[in-house]
Protein backbone atom coordinates (compact mmCIF):
# COMPACT_ATOMS: atom_id res chain seq x y z
CA UNK A 1 0.00 0.00 0.00
CA UNK A 2 0.95 3.49 -0.55
CA UNK A 3 1.32 6.51 1.72
CA UNK A 4 -2.64 7.82 0.70
CA UNK A 5 -5.00 5.27 0.87
CA UNK A 6 -8.68 6.01 0.09
CA UNK A 7 -10.42 2.93 -0.18
CA UNK A 8 -13.31 4.62 -2.29
CA UNK A 9 -10.61 6.07 -5.18
CA UNK A 10 -7.73 3.68 -4.52
CA UNK A 11 -3.91 4.50 -3.42
CA UNK A 12 -1.89 7.41 -4.31
CA UNK A 13 1.54 7.28 -5.68
CA UNK A 14 2.98 10.57 -3.80
CA UNK A 15 1.64 13.82 -2.36
CA UNK A 16 2.36 15.73 -5.28
CA UNK A 17 -0.53 13.92 -6.42
CA UNK A 18 -3.37 15.50 -4.28
CA UNK A 19 -1.97 19.07 -5.14
CA UNK A 20 -1.83 18.32 -8.79
CA UNK A 21 -5.70 16.75 -8.76
CA UNK A 22 -6.63 20.27 -6.65
CA UNK A 23 -5.06 22.33 -9.15
CA UNK A 24 -6.59 20.73 -12.07
CA UNK A 25 -10.37 20.97 -10.53
CA UNK A 26 -9.23 25.04 -10.25
CA UNK A 27 -8.00 25.25 -13.94
CA UNK A 28 -11.31 23.94 -15.09
CA UNK A 29 -13.57 26.37 -13.90
CA UNK A 30 -11.80 29.22 -15.08
CA UNK A 31 -13.11 30.03 -19.06
CA UNK A 32 -11.74 30.84 -22.05
CA UNK A 33 -8.53 28.64 -21.30
CA UNK A 34 -9.28 25.17 -23.25
CA UNK A 35 -5.20 24.53 -23.79
CA UNK A 36 -4.03 24.56 -20.15
CA UNK A 37 -7.32 22.33 -19.24
CA UNK A 38 -6.86 19.88 -21.78
CA UNK A 39 -2.73 19.33 -20.58
CA UNK A 40 -3.55 19.43 -16.81
CA UNK A 41 -5.88 16.83 -17.74
CA UNK A 42 -3.54 14.59 -19.74
CA UNK A 43 -1.17 15.21 -17.04
CA UNK A 44 -3.68 14.05 -14.07
CA UNK A 45 -4.33 10.86 -16.33
CA UNK A 46 -0.43 10.13 -16.70
CA UNK A 47 -0.47 10.22 -13.21
CA UNK A 48 -3.04 7.80 -12.60
CA UNK A 49 -1.68 5.64 -15.28
CA UNK A 50 1.35 5.80 -13.41
CA UNK A 51 0.28 5.12 -10.13
CA UNK A 52 -2.15 1.93 -11.17
CA UNK A 53 1.08 0.54 -12.81
CA UNK A 54 3.02 0.87 -9.86
CA UNK A 55 0.33 -0.27 -7.36
CA UNK A 56 -0.28 -3.27 -10.29
CA UNK A 57 3.65 -4.53 -10.06
CA UNK A 58 4.23 -7.59 -8.79
CA UNK A 59 7.61 -6.80 -7.98
CA UNK A 60 8.19 -4.39 -5.31
CA UNK A 61 9.06 -0.39 -6.02
CA UNK A 62 10.63 1.60 -3.77
CA UNK A 63 11.22 5.14 -4.51
CA UNK A 64 13.61 7.48 -1.80
CA UNK A 65 15.07 10.95 -1.70
CA UNK A 66 18.21 12.23 -1.25
CA UNK A 67 18.57 11.34 1.98
CA UNK A 68 17.73 7.59 1.56
CA UNK A 69 14.01 7.87 2.98
CA UNK A 70 11.17 6.06 1.87
CA UNK A 71 8.73 8.18 -0.03
CA UNK A 72 6.39 5.47 -2.42
CA UNK A 73 6.23 1.93 -1.14
CA UNK A 74 3.77 0.01 -3.20
CA UNK A 75 2.11 -3.03 -2.42
CA UNK A 76 4.39 -5.77 -4.07
CA UNK A 77 6.85 -4.03 -1.72
CA UNK A 78 4.53 -4.14 1.05
CA UNK A 79 3.71 -7.77 0.84
CA UNK A 80 7.65 -8.87 0.22
CA UNK A 81 8.78 -7.20 3.23
CA UNK A 82 5.94 -7.85 5.31
CA UNK A 83 5.07 -4.25 6.26
CA UNK A 84 2.13 -1.59 5.54
CA UNK A 85 2.81 1.62 3.41
CA UNK A 86 1.90 3.68 6.12
CA UNK A 87 4.66 2.18 8.74
CA UNK A 88 7.36 2.04 5.91
CA UNK A 89 6.90 5.53 4.25
CA UNK A 90 9.35 7.57 5.85
CA UNK A 91 11.81 4.99 6.75
CA UNK A 92 15.33 4.98 5.99
CA UNK A 93 15.84 2.27 2.88
CA UNK A 94 18.58 0.20 5.31
CA UNK A 95 15.23 -0.79 7.58
CA UNK A 96 14.92 -3.55 4.41
CA UNK A 97 17.90 -3.52 2.43
CA UNK A 98 20.87 -3.24 4.99
CA UNK A 99 23.19 -3.01 2.38
CA UNK A 100 21.93 -0.23 -0.24
CA UNK A 101 23.50 2.45 1.00
CA UNK A 102 26.76 0.92 -0.02
CA UNK A 103 25.24 -0.01 -3.49
CA UNK A 104 23.54 3.60 -3.81
CA UNK A 105 26.64 5.48 -3.49
CA UNK A 106 28.60 3.41 -5.37
CA UNK A 107 26.02 3.37 -8.53
CA UNK A 108 24.08 6.71 -7.80
CA UNK A 109 25.97 8.37 -10.56
CA UNK A 110 24.15 6.26 -13.28
CA UNK A 111 20.74 6.55 -14.53
CA UNK A 112 19.94 2.99 -14.79
CA UNK A 113 22.18 -0.01 -13.11
CA UNK A 114 22.02 -3.44 -12.42
CA UNK A 115 22.49 -3.44 -8.53
CA UNK A 116 22.14 -7.47 -8.18
CA UNK A 117 21.58 -9.46 -5.49
CA UNK A 118 21.84 -8.60 -1.95
CA UNK A 119 20.01 -9.13 1.59
CA UNK A 120 16.71 -8.05 2.29
CA UNK A 121 14.74 -7.72 5.39
CA UNK A 122 11.46 -7.99 6.56
CA UNK A 123 9.88 -6.14 9.30
CA UNK A 124 10.12 -9.02 11.48
CA UNK A 125 13.68 -9.50 10.57
CA UNK A 126 13.48 -12.52 8.21
CA UNK A 127 16.21 -12.65 5.93
CA UNK A 128 15.47 -12.56 1.83
CA UNK A 129 17.68 -12.73 -1.16
CA UNK A 130 16.37 -9.98 -3.82
CA UNK A 131 17.50 -8.58 -6.74
CA UNK A 132 17.60 -4.66 -7.51
CA UNK A 133 17.53 -2.44 -9.97
CA UNK A 134 18.28 0.93 -9.69
CA UNK A 135 17.00 4.19 -11.56
CA UNK A 136 18.14 7.91 -11.17
CA UNK A 137 16.11 10.57 -11.91
CA UNK A 138 18.30 13.91 -11.77
CA UNK A 139 16.81 17.55 -11.10
CA UNK A 140 18.43 20.51 -10.02
CA UNK A 141 18.94 20.36 -6.96
CA UNK A 142 18.28 16.64 -6.33
CA UNK A 143 17.64 13.01 -7.37
CA UNK A 144 15.02 10.74 -7.22
CA UNK A 145 16.33 7.14 -6.70
CA UNK A 146 13.44 4.09 -7.54
CA UNK A 147 14.69 0.52 -6.72
CA UNK A 148 12.87 -1.75 -8.23
CA UNK A 149 12.89 -5.03 -6.18
CA UNK A 150 12.28 -9.11 -6.67
CA UNK A 151 12.38 -11.28 -4.46
CA UNK A 152 14.90 -14.59 -5.39
CA UNK A 153 14.06 -16.29 -1.98
CA UNK A 154 11.58 -19.13 -3.74
CA UNK A 155 14.02 -19.10 -6.58
CA UNK A 156 16.72 -19.98 -4.36
CA UNK A 157 15.11 -22.58 -2.75
CA UNK A 158 13.85 -24.54 -5.71
CA UNK A 159 16.83 -24.19 -7.24
CA UNK A 160 18.75 -25.98 -3.93
CA UNK A 161 15.69 -28.56 -4.47
CA UNK A 162 16.40 -28.76 -7.79
CA UNK A 163 20.65 -28.89 -6.99
CA UNK A 164 19.73 -31.91 -3.98
CA UNK A 165 17.43 -33.96 -6.74
CA UNK A 166 19.95 -33.81 -9.18
CA UNK A 167 22.50 -35.38 -6.35
CA UNK A 168 19.80 -37.86 -5.66
CA UNK A 169 19.55 -38.83 -9.22
CA UNK A 170 23.69 -39.01 -9.51
CA UNK A 171 24.03 -41.09 -6.32
CA UNK A 172 20.87 -43.73 -8.04
CA UNK A 173 22.75 -43.72 -10.75
CA UNK A 174 25.71 -44.56 -9.11
CA UNK A 175 24.26 -47.01 -7.13
CA UNK A 176 22.55 -48.83 -10.26
CA UNK A 177 25.89 -48.79 -12.03
CA UNK A 178 27.59 -50.52 -8.99
CA UNK A 179 24.61 -53.11 -8.91
CA UNK A 180 25.18 -53.64 -12.54
CA UNK A 181 29.10 -53.78 -11.76
CA UNK A 182 28.71 -56.16 -8.98
CA UNK A 183 26.02 -59.05 -10.84
CA UNK A 184 28.85 -58.86 -13.44
CA UNK A 185 32.05 -59.74 -11.07
CA UNK A 186 29.11 -61.75 -9.14
CA UNK A 187 28.96 -63.92 -11.99
CA UNK A 188 32.54 -64.96 -12.49
CA UNK A 189 33.60 -64.97 -9.25
CA UNK A 190 30.89 -67.15 -7.81
CA UNK A 191 31.54 -69.47 -10.34
CA UNK A 192 35.41 -69.26 -9.46
CA UNK A 193 34.00 -69.84 -5.64
CA UNK A 194 32.03 -72.59 -6.45
CA UNK A 195 34.55 -74.64 -8.40
CA UNK A 196 37.49 -73.74 -5.62
CA UNK A 197 34.76 -74.96 -3.31
CA UNK A 198 33.27 -77.89 -5.34
CA UNK A 199 37.01 -79.29 -5.69
CA UNK A 200 37.84 -78.96 -2.14
CA UNK A 201 34.66 -81.02 -0.74
CA UNK A 202 35.95 -83.95 -3.48
CA UNK A 203 39.28 -83.40 -2.20
CA UNK A 204 38.28 -84.11 1.08
CA UNK A 205 35.76 -87.24 0.25
CA UNK A 206 39.43 -88.42 -1.44
CA UNK A 207 41.22 -88.26 1.51
CA UNK A 208 41.25 -89.90 4.99
CA UNK A 209 39.54 -88.32 7.97
CA UNK A 210 43.24 -88.43 9.76
CA UNK A 211 44.95 -86.85 6.64
CA UNK A 212 47.40 -84.10 6.89
CA UNK A 213 46.11 -82.25 4.00
CA UNK A 214 42.41 -82.44 5.13
CA UNK A 215 43.24 -79.47 7.70
CA UNK A 216 44.09 -77.60 4.67
CA UNK A 217 41.72 -78.45 3.03
CA UNK A 218 39.24 -77.23 5.97
CA UNK A 219 41.13 -73.68 6.11
CA UNK A 220 40.52 -73.50 2.34
CA UNK A 221 36.91 -73.80 2.34
CA UNK A 222 36.00 -72.01 5.40
CA UNK A 223 37.67 -69.05 3.01
CA UNK A 224 35.64 -69.65 0.15
CA UNK A 225 32.57 -69.74 2.27
CA UNK A 226 33.95 -66.18 3.60
CA UNK A 227 34.38 -64.85 0.19
CA UNK A 228 31.01 -66.41 -1.10
CA UNK A 229 28.74 -64.77 2.19
CA UNK A 230 30.97 -61.38 1.27
CA UNK A 231 29.69 -61.74 -2.68
CA UNK A 232 26.00 -62.35 -1.32
CA UNK A 233 26.09 -59.14 0.95
CA UNK A 234 28.00 -57.03 -1.44
CA UNK A 235 24.39 -57.84 -4.23
CA UNK A 236 22.12 -57.63 -1.51
CA UNK A 237 23.37 -54.31 -1.08
CA UNK A 238 23.21 -53.46 -4.65
CA UNK A 239 20.07 -54.70 -5.33
CA UNK A 240 16.39 -54.18 -3.59
CA UNK A 241 14.71 -57.33 -3.39
CA UNK A 242 12.26 -59.01 -0.93
CA UNK A 243 13.75 -60.24 1.82
CA UNK A 244 13.75 -64.56 1.79
CA UNK A 245 12.34 -64.91 5.19
CA UNK A 246 13.08 -68.28 6.98
CA UNK A 247 13.19 -68.89 10.87
CA UNK A 248 16.64 -68.07 11.96
CA UNK A 249 18.67 -67.78 15.05
CA UNK A 250 19.55 -64.52 15.09
CA UNK A 251 22.82 -65.87 17.22
CA UNK A 252 24.53 -66.66 14.31
CA UNK A 253 24.48 -63.83 11.78
CA UNK A 254 25.64 -61.88 15.42
CA UNK A 255 28.05 -64.29 15.40
CA UNK A 256 29.16 -64.32 11.41
CA UNK A 257 28.94 -60.47 11.48
CA UNK A 258 31.61 -60.08 14.07
CA UNK A 259 33.64 -62.48 12.50
CA UNK A 260 33.57 -60.32 9.53
CA UNK A 261 33.86 -56.97 11.59
CA UNK A 262 37.03 -58.05 13.56
CA UNK A 263 39.46 -58.50 10.25
CA UNK A 264 38.94 -54.02 9.95
CA UNK A 265 38.30 -53.19 13.64
CA UNK A 266 40.99 -50.61 15.27
CA UNK A 267 42.89 -52.00 18.05
CA UNK A 268 41.77 -48.98 19.76
CA UNK A 269 38.39 -49.96 19.75
CA UNK A 270 37.19 -53.29 22.02
CA UNK A 271 34.12 -55.32 20.73
CA UNK A 272 31.94 -57.22 23.28
CA UNK A 273 29.45 -59.32 22.59
CA UNK A 274 26.61 -60.56 24.49
CA UNK A 275 23.95 -63.22 23.49
CA UNK A 276 20.76 -64.80 25.28
CA UNK A 277 21.12 -68.19 26.50
CA UNK A 278 17.12 -68.50 25.22
CA UNK A 279 16.12 -66.83 22.23
CA UNK A 280 13.05 -66.94 20.17
CA UNK A 281 13.44 -67.96 16.47
CA UNK A 282 12.44 -64.85 14.11
CA UNK A 283 11.73 -65.23 10.12
CA UNK A 284 14.40 -63.56 8.77
CA UNK A 285 16.90 -63.26 5.92
CA UNK A 286 19.97 -63.49 7.46
CA UNK A 287 22.11 -61.63 4.61
CA UNK A 288 19.72 -58.72 4.90
CA UNK A 289 19.93 -58.80 8.29
CA UNK A 290 23.96 -59.42 8.60
CA UNK A 291 23.94 -56.37 6.02
CA UNK A 292 21.82 -54.16 8.57
CA UNK A 293 24.37 -55.18 11.79
CA UNK A 294 27.36 -54.73 9.74
CA UNK A 295 26.05 -51.39 8.95
CA UNK A 296 25.04 -50.34 12.42
CA UNK A 297 28.48 -51.42 13.94
CA UNK A 298 30.18 -49.50 11.22
CA UNK A 299 28.46 -46.36 11.99
CA UNK A 300 29.59 -47.09 15.92
CA UNK A 301 32.92 -47.47 14.61
CA UNK A 302 33.03 -44.17 12.77
CA UNK A 303 31.57 -42.40 15.99
CA UNK A 304 34.11 -43.83 18.15
CA UNK A 305 36.80 -42.51 15.70
CA UNK A 306 40.26 -42.17 16.43
CA UNK A 307 39.61 -42.52 20.17
CA UNK A 308 39.61 -45.36 22.40
CA UNK A 309 35.68 -47.05 22.79
CA UNK A 310 33.69 -49.84 23.54
CA UNK A 311 31.20 -50.91 20.83
CA UNK A 312 28.52 -53.97 22.55
CA UNK A 313 26.42 -56.06 20.42
CA UNK A 314 23.61 -57.63 22.71
CA UNK A 315 21.31 -59.83 21.28
CA UNK A 316 18.20 -60.74 24.16
CA UNK A 317 14.44 -61.44 24.01
CA UNK A 318 12.39 -58.20 25.11
CA UNK A 319 8.50 -57.49 26.53
CA UNK A 320 6.42 -55.27 24.87
CA UNK A 321 5.95 -53.07 28.07
CA UNK A 322 9.61 -51.49 27.69
CA UNK A 323 9.48 -51.53 24.04
CA UNK A 324 6.62 -48.74 24.22
CA UNK A 325 8.89 -46.38 26.17
CA UNK A 326 11.64 -46.64 23.23
CA UNK A 327 10.00 -46.57 19.93
CA UNK A 328 7.24 -45.58 18.04
CA UNK A 329 4.65 -47.59 15.91
CA UNK A 330 5.18 -50.76 17.86
CA UNK A 331 2.98 -53.95 17.54
CA UNK A 332 2.19 -55.41 21.01
CA UNK A 333 4.23 -58.57 22.38
CA UNK A 334 7.38 -60.12 22.76
CA UNK A 335 9.50 -59.31 20.46
CA UNK A 336 13.68 -60.48 20.17
CA UNK A 337 16.37 -57.41 20.22
CA UNK A 338 19.67 -57.05 18.55
CA UNK A 339 21.22 -53.63 19.66
CA UNK A 340 24.43 -51.88 18.85
CA UNK A 341 25.71 -49.82 21.81
CA UNK A 342 29.00 -47.20 21.13
CA UNK A 343 31.03 -44.85 23.30
CA UNK A 344 31.32 -42.54 20.72
CA UNK A 345 29.81 -38.80 19.78
CA UNK A 346 26.45 -39.09 20.61
CA UNK A 347 23.88 -36.72 18.63
CA UNK A 348 21.74 -34.20 18.93
CA UNK A 349 17.69 -34.05 18.74
CA UNK A 350 17.76 -32.40 15.51
CA UNK A 351 20.44 -34.74 14.04
CA UNK A 352 18.73 -38.19 15.18
CA UNK A 353 15.33 -36.81 13.69
CA UNK A 354 17.67 -37.20 10.54
CA UNK A 355 18.99 -40.33 10.69
CA UNK A 356 17.27 -42.31 8.61
CA UNK A 357 16.90 -40.01 5.97
CA UNK A 358 18.06 -41.19 2.82
CA UNK A 359 21.56 -39.38 1.25
CA UNK A 360 21.52 -37.41 5.02
CA UNK A 361 25.26 -37.96 6.48
CA UNK A 362 26.85 -36.24 9.30
CA UNK A 363 30.35 -37.57 7.93
CA UNK A 364 32.73 -35.60 6.11
CA UNK A 365 32.58 -35.16 2.44
CA UNK A 366 33.40 -38.51 0.46
CA UNK A 367 33.43 -40.60 3.87
CA UNK A 368 29.87 -41.08 3.34
CA UNK A 369 26.74 -41.72 1.40
CA UNK A 370 24.43 -41.68 3.97
CA UNK A 371 22.87 -44.92 2.89
CA UNK A 372 23.95 -46.95 5.54
CA UNK A 373 20.91 -46.28 8.19
CA UNK A 374 18.42 -45.66 5.73
CA UNK A 375 19.36 -49.61 4.41
CA UNK A 376 18.90 -50.19 7.90
CA UNK A 377 15.27 -48.64 8.18
CA UNK A 378 14.19 -50.30 5.13
CA UNK A 379 15.46 -53.84 6.16
CA UNK A 380 13.59 -54.04 9.39
CA UNK A 381 10.84 -52.76 7.49
CA UNK A 382 10.22 -55.13 5.16
CA UNK A 383 10.72 -57.31 7.85
CA UNK A 384 7.99 -56.16 9.47
CA UNK A 385 10.00 -54.81 12.66
CA UNK A 386 11.09 -51.55 13.57
CA UNK A 387 14.20 -49.35 15.01
CA UNK A 388 14.88 -48.18 18.23
CA UNK A 389 17.33 -44.93 18.70
CA UNK A 390 18.73 -43.41 22.03
CA UNK A 391 21.24 -40.82 21.71
CA UNK A 392 22.87 -38.07 23.72
CA UNK A 393 25.97 -35.81 22.46
CA UNK A 394 29.23 -37.34 24.14
CA UNK A 395 27.88 -39.92 25.82
CA UNK A 396 27.35 -42.52 22.54
CA UNK A 397 24.44 -44.09 20.94
CA UNK A 398 22.65 -46.92 21.02
CA UNK A 399 20.45 -48.62 18.09
CA UNK A 400 18.04 -51.80 18.82
CA UNK A 401 16.29 -54.07 15.95
CA UNK A 402 13.22 -55.20 17.02
CA UNK A 403 11.91 -58.61 15.25
CA UNK A 404 8.35 -59.99 15.83
CA UNK A 405 8.57 -63.53 16.84
CA UNK A 406 7.64 -66.65 14.24
CA UNK A 407 4.25 -67.67 15.11
CA UNK A 408 4.93 -70.51 17.25
CA UNK A 409 8.55 -70.57 17.14
CA UNK A 410 10.61 -72.37 19.74
CA UNK A 411 13.25 -71.30 21.30
CA UNK A 412 16.58 -71.76 19.17
CA UNK A 413 18.82 -74.06 20.87
CA UNK A 414 22.38 -75.05 19.39
CA UNK A 415 22.81 -78.57 18.02
CA UNK A 416 25.14 -80.72 16.91
CA UNK A 417 25.77 -80.92 13.57
CA UNK A 418 24.55 -84.45 11.89
CA UNK A 419 26.97 -85.54 8.85
CA UNK A 420 24.15 -85.21 5.90
CA UNK A 421 24.17 -88.29 3.56
CA UNK A 422 23.93 -87.52 -0.04
CA UNK A 423 21.69 -90.07 -1.58
CA UNK A 424 22.88 -91.48 -4.77
CA UNK A 425 21.63 -91.59 -8.38
CA UNK A 426 20.88 -94.43 -10.46
CA UNK A 427 21.98 -94.21 -13.98
CA UNK A 428 19.76 -91.04 -14.80
CA UNK A 429 20.89 -88.41 -17.31
CA UNK A 430 21.26 -85.23 -15.97
CA UNK A 431 21.99 -81.99 -19.16
CA UNK A 432 24.41 -79.30 -17.17
CA UNK A 433 24.96 -76.15 -18.90
CA UNK A 434 27.16 -73.19 -18.06
CA UNK A 435 29.84 -71.08 -19.40
CA UNK A 436 33.10 -71.41 -17.16
CA UNK A 437 34.40 -74.90 -18.13
CA UNK A 438 35.95 -75.30 -14.35
CA UNK A 439 32.24 -75.61 -12.96
CA UNK A 440 31.25 -77.88 -15.66
CA UNK A 441 33.91 -80.02 -15.10
CA UNK A 442 32.98 -79.81 -11.30
CA UNK A 443 29.31 -81.01 -11.56
CA UNK A 444 30.35 -83.59 -14.12
CA UNK A 445 33.13 -85.39 -11.29
CA UNK A 446 30.28 -84.72 -8.35
CA UNK A 447 27.49 -85.98 -10.02
CA UNK A 448 29.32 -89.01 -11.51
CA UNK A 449 30.78 -89.88 -8.16
CA UNK A 450 26.70 -89.88 -7.10
CA UNK A 451 25.90 -92.43 -9.84
CA UNK A 452 24.51 -90.32 -12.25
CA UNK A 453 25.06 -90.22 -15.65
CA UNK A 454 26.43 -86.48 -17.10
CA UNK A 455 26.65 -84.26 -19.97
CA UNK A 456 28.35 -81.11 -19.64
CA UNK A 457 28.47 -78.27 -21.88
CA UNK A 458 29.89 -74.68 -22.29
CA UNK A 459 27.96 -73.87 -25.43
CA UNK A 460 24.26 -73.63 -25.05
CA UNK A 461 23.33 -74.38 -28.82
CA UNK A 462 25.45 -77.37 -28.86
CA UNK A 463 23.39 -78.27 -25.61
CA UNK A 464 20.18 -77.65 -27.50
CA UNK A 465 21.57 -79.85 -30.78
CA UNK A 466 22.16 -82.38 -28.35
CA UNK A 467 18.45 -82.73 -26.73
CA UNK A 468 16.92 -81.71 -30.20
CA UNK A 469 18.60 -85.47 -31.35
CA UNK A 470 17.78 -86.85 -28.48
CA UNK A 471 14.91 -85.78 -26.82
CA UNK A 472 13.71 -88.62 -24.31
CA UNK A 473 17.32 -89.54 -22.81
CA UNK A 474 17.55 -86.80 -21.10
CA UNK A 475 15.87 -86.48 -17.22
CA UNK A 476 17.47 -83.60 -15.99
CA UNK A 477 18.30 -80.30 -17.63
CA UNK A 478 20.00 -77.77 -15.10
CA UNK A 479 21.25 -74.29 -17.31
CA UNK A 480 23.52 -71.19 -15.83
CA UNK A 481 21.16 -67.92 -15.98
CA UNK A 482 23.95 -65.51 -17.62
CA UNK A 483 25.74 -66.88 -20.55
CA UNK A 484 27.57 -64.84 -22.94
CA UNK A 485 25.16 -64.11 -26.08
CA UNK A 486 22.39 -66.08 -24.03
CA UNK A 487 20.39 -66.03 -21.43
CA UNK A 488 18.99 -69.81 -19.40
CA UNK A 489 15.80 -68.31 -19.78
CA UNK A 490 15.97 -69.40 -23.63
CA UNK A 491 17.52 -72.45 -23.02
CA UNK A 492 14.79 -73.47 -20.50
CA UNK A 493 12.02 -72.33 -22.74
CA UNK A 494 13.08 -74.24 -25.64
CA UNK A 495 14.27 -77.42 -23.81
CA UNK A 496 10.39 -77.33 -22.66
CA UNK A 497 8.69 -77.03 -26.07
CA UNK A 498 11.29 -80.13 -27.60
CA UNK A 499 10.31 -82.05 -24.47
CA UNK A 500 7.40 -80.77 -22.41
CA UNK A 501 8.21 -83.24 -19.47
CA UNK A 502 11.25 -82.31 -19.01
CA UNK A 503 12.51 -81.85 -15.37
CA UNK A 504 14.03 -78.30 -15.66
CA UNK A 505 16.75 -76.25 -13.10
CA UNK A 506 17.82 -72.88 -13.49
CA UNK A 507 21.49 -71.86 -11.41
CA UNK A 508 23.17 -68.68 -10.56
CA UNK A 509 25.08 -66.26 -8.88
CA UNK A 510 21.93 -64.21 -7.71
CA UNK A 511 18.57 -65.06 -8.04
CA UNK A 512 16.48 -62.31 -8.11
CA UNK A 513 13.14 -62.07 -7.60
CA UNK A 514 12.40 -61.23 -11.08
CA UNK A 515 14.65 -64.16 -11.87
CA UNK A 516 13.04 -66.54 -10.01
CA UNK A 517 9.59 -65.98 -11.07
CA UNK A 518 10.91 -65.63 -15.23
CA UNK A 519 12.61 -69.17 -14.55
CA UNK A 520 8.90 -70.87 -12.87
CA UNK A 521 6.85 -69.29 -15.65
CA UNK A 522 9.36 -71.39 -18.11
CA UNK A 523 9.19 -74.82 -16.26
CA UNK A 524 11.96 -74.25 -13.88
CA UNK A 525 11.29 -76.56 -10.85
CA UNK A 526 14.16 -75.45 -8.66
CA UNK A 527 16.87 -72.70 -8.36
CA UNK A 528 19.99 -73.32 -7.64
CA UNK A 529 22.30 -70.75 -5.95
CA UNK A 530 25.77 -70.29 -7.13
CA UNK A 531 28.41 -71.44 -5.53
CA UNK A 532 26.70 -74.11 -3.96
CA UNK A 533 28.22 -76.88 -1.95
CA UNK A 534 28.39 -80.17 -3.93
CA UNK A 535 26.30 -81.76 -0.93
CA UNK A 536 23.84 -79.41 -1.35
CA UNK A 537 23.61 -79.70 -5.73
CA UNK A 538 23.17 -83.49 -5.48
CA UNK A 539 20.51 -83.35 -3.05
CA UNK A 540 18.56 -80.86 -4.96
CA UNK A 541 19.36 -83.21 -8.20
CA UNK A 542 18.18 -85.96 -6.44
CA UNK A 543 14.80 -84.40 -5.43
CA UNK A 544 14.48 -83.37 -9.40
CA UNK A 545 14.69 -87.00 -10.65
CA UNK A 546 12.70 -88.39 -8.32
CA UNK A 547 10.06 -86.20 -8.88
CA UNK A 548 9.78 -84.63 -5.74
CA UNK A 549 10.72 -81.45 -6.32
CA UNK A 550 13.11 -79.07 -4.96
CA UNK A 551 13.19 -75.39 -2.51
Amino acid sequence: MLRRHNPAKGPSVQPGFGRLQRATKRTATRPGRPSRLGAVHELRQSQERLAAIINASLDAIVCVDESRHITIFNPAAAAMFDCAAAQALGSPLERFLPDAALALARDADGERTKMGEMQGRTRAGRSLCVAVNLSVQKRRKSAIVTLFIRDLTARNRIETQRQVMEAKLRESQKMQAIGTMAGGIAHDFNNILAAILGNVALAKGDLGDHAVARTSLMEIEKAGHRARDLVRQILAFSRNDAPQRNPVDLADVVHETVRLLRVTLPPSIELKVQIAKQRPTVLADATQIERALLNLCTNAVHAIGASRGTITVKLDSTRSESLLQERRETARGDHVSLSVRDTGTGMDPPTRERIFEPFFTTKPVGQGTGLGLAVVHGVMQAHQGSVGVQSTPGQGSVFTLYFPLADGAPAAQHRASEPRVTPAGHGQHVMYVDDDEALVFLVQRALTRQGYRVSGFTDPHAALATLRAHPGDVDLLVSDYNMPGYCGIDLLREARRLRPGLKLAMASGYISSEIEQRAKDEGASALIHKPNDVEALCEIVHRLVQGSGAD
